[in-house]
């Protein structure tokens, strides 16, 4: 499942101690053509979030 964005940066970071979103891996950019990360959503799906560069 996958989702886009409009800031990845934004939305990975937690909005409080407690409710933290663990990243699976770093943000990526692919190619210069958007930018991704996985995170763990909170039933335990694994879910890609992506921004858009072009």
């Amino acid at each position: 499942m996958s989702f886009e964005v409009d800031d990845l940066e934004r939305r990975t970071r937690p909005p409080s101690r407690a409710e933290l979103r663990a990243a699976l891996r770093d943000v990526v950019n692919y190619r210069d053509v958007f930018r991704l990360c996985y995170i763990r959503g909170p039933e335990g799906l694994i879910v890609m979030l992506f921004e858009s560069l072009t």
